[in-house]
């Protein structure tokens, strides 16, 4: 039987256990709505994103592409995306090998996402290519956006093709394009023979790490994703049908909820594990996007890895302002020494009187990671239902898009 993700809440914080547990019961009814969706394989509700972890079709789709496209020779995925199309896969990929591709260079395929248009970085990119790829076997392009027509993913599509087709001929089969049916991209993919892969539309790009987003290059990079999705599904399981006052992602966005009414504004996501910084950053994603949507409902997401951060921002949190809710993510595999620091870190946030949470992975395999991506988008889901807002759009992204439009429009 796979170990399990554990919470724990520190209590002298100001939060009455009766008035967590009132907070917790007022998600039930949510709660049964949730439980429907995953039963009913509701596609057309917004929390369609439940339904991932048993889709067979999805990973049966994501895993014939694959065959089509692997090959013993292949070096580098490179992942062209941005936001929900490329922090999920690199924080599973960051989890399990990225942290230490610096100091393991030959194990292969590793994975280049390309989600900036910084031309420093396209400069030193190319150059790369240009030494390290000598064989449209060596690599394979995923170019993933849900709607088909982010900008910066466009334009490193366009730039990326131009590289690649100035020194082999016939690349689009070593092309996937992961995108919505009806998009734009999704035209050009099949009008130029390259591989398709779809997503369901009621599935946003933060919540899209269990469809063919992150299903098809994770599988390239030698993650089992069978064991994801059995993470994530057995999570889900566990909390949609387990008494909302015992739900470990109900109790967390209670937690949340009920700290940003008293002021906690900022939640740090505190790793002691430098190899899951990328995972702090898909929640940051995740919690700022999803909840962001009103000044009484905002919380601002950070990220800190330990021991390193401690010696940067110690003297800020203890006797700084209080403003910041803290919630520490451990794993089972670590050091001895560690184990003291974080032991004393969360001694001095007690005797600080500093609220936090704990969440302990077991390790670092792709079950506990499902597990952890999963826990955390259901809190999300929890602390929209209870701020009463929708954590599923993103309407004032458009805001700076429009405007860039209009620059490039002239």
């Amino acid at each position: 039987m796979q170990k399990q993700l554990a919470i724990g809440y520190q209590q002298s914080c100001g939060i009455s256990r009766a008035r967590l547990f009132r907070t917790m019961q007022k998600l039930s009814g949510y709660n049964e709505r949730l439980f429907r969706v995953v039963t009913e394989k509701d596609y057309g509700a917004r929390e369609a994103s439940l339904c991932l972890p048993d889709d067979l079709h999805i990973l049966r789709e994501s895993e014939y592409v694959r065959s089509r496209v692997a090959n013993n020779e292949l070096k580098y995925v490179i992942l062209v995306g941005i936001g929900g199309s490329s922090l999920g896969t690199e924080a599973l990929y960051n989890a399990s090998f990225g942290h230490y591709d610096a100091i393991d260079p030959t194990r292969k395929p590793q994975l280049i996402v390309l989600d900036t248009i910084d031309p420093l970085f396209a400069k030193k990119l190319s150059a790369f290519l240009q030494s390290h790829v000598h064989h449209p076997d060596d690599f394979v392009v995923n170019v993933v956006s849900k709607s088909g027509g982010t900008m910066e993913t466009q334009l490193n599509m366009q730039w990326l093709l131009q590289q690649l087709q100035r020194r082999f001929k016939c690349i689009e089969q070593r092309l996937v394009i992961t995108t919505d049916a009806d998009s734009r991209l999704a035209t050009y993919a099949k009008q130029r023979g390259m591989h398709l892969l779809t997503i369901p539309k009621q599935v946003g790009g933060r919540f899209s790490v269990f469809s063919t987003v992150g299903l098809f290059p994770l599988s390239l990079l030698g993650i089992d994703t069978r064991e994801l999705r059995a993470g994530a599904r057995d999570m889900r399981n566990k909390c949609l049908r387990t008494p909302i006052t015992k739900n470990i992602a109900a109790l967390s966005a209670s937690v949340l909820f009920l700290q940003r009414r008293a002021g906690k504004f900022i939640h740090d996501t505190f790793l002691f594990a430098p190899a899951l910084e990328s995972l702090g950053k898909w929640y940051r994603q995740l919690l700022a996007e999803s909840i962001g949507k009103k000044p009484s409902a905002g919380i601002t997401p950070t990220i800190s890895i330990g021991s390193t951060d401690l010696h940067s921002i110690a003297q800020l949190t203890f006797a700084g302002p209080q403003h910041t809710m803290t919630t520490f993510v451990t794993h089972g595999e670590r050091r001895a020494s560690l184990t003291a620091i974080e032991n004393g870190v969360q001694r001095a946030y007690t005797h600080a009187k500093l609220p936090f949470m704990e969440i302990v992975l077991p390790n670092s395999s792709p079950y506990s990671l499902g597990q952890f991506l999963q826990f955390k988008m259901l809190e999300v889901m929890y602390l929209g239902h209870l701020f009463g807002i929708n954590a599923f759009n993103q309407p004032a992204v458009e805001l700076y898009k429009k405007e860039v439009r209009k620059i490039l429009a002239k």
